[in-house]
């Protein structure tokens, strides 16, 4: 199992993504609580909604994989809930990666990448987060310190998907 370090760069990622795709970030606890990160808009106008994820930090040491989470856990009564992937309700993922030597976007249907991750589930790697996460995350006030759920390669999440460079 491996362990997984917070960053912090979510916030940042959202911005970035609502930005570059015509969108804006939301505030709303309501939809965060679904995952819903952003709103973005096509050329055409359509607006779809949007869960965003930052992982160049680890992608850009070498990393070759994302993390979904697929539950979290209390770590001082072990109560648990689901993680964000399976309380997700928005119509796209935005992950943003370092991939073939620049900074992408990875982004993918939500329902595509639920398939993928259900059919799976029983062969991908596993991970949780790291005791200094959990520290943060307590620190933070937050009532489920812990997460662990699997790691899906970002070879296989673009062909899932498309690529799209980073515009800042």
């Amino acid at each position: 199992m491996t362990k997984v370090v917070f960053d912090g760069k979510g916030f940042k990622a959202e911005k970035l993504c609502a930005n570059q795709f015509r969108g804006e970030t939301v505030s709303s606890k309501h939809l965060q609580y679904k995952d819903i990160d952003c709103y973005v808009n096509t050329l055409k106008g359509v607006r779809y909604s949007a869960s965003v994820k930052d992982q160049t930090y680890s992608t850009k040491k070498g990393y070759d994989t994302i993390q979904i989470e697929l539950e979290q856990t209390n770590t001082r009564n072990n109560k648990t809930i689901l993680g964000c992937f399976l309380k997700n309700e928005s119509d796209y993922y935005f992950w943003l990666v370092w991939y073939e030597g620049k900074t992408q976007w990875i982004i993918i249907k939500s329902d595509v990448l639920k398939d993928y991750v259900n059919t799976h589930k029983i062969t991908l790697k596993t991970w949780t987060t790291s005791p200094y996460t959990e520290a943060k995350n307590r620190q933070y006030n937050r009532t489920y310190d812990r997460s662990s759920g699997v790691m899906i390669k970002i070879s296989d999440l673009a062909k899932l998907g498309e690529l799209k460079e980073l515009k800042v």
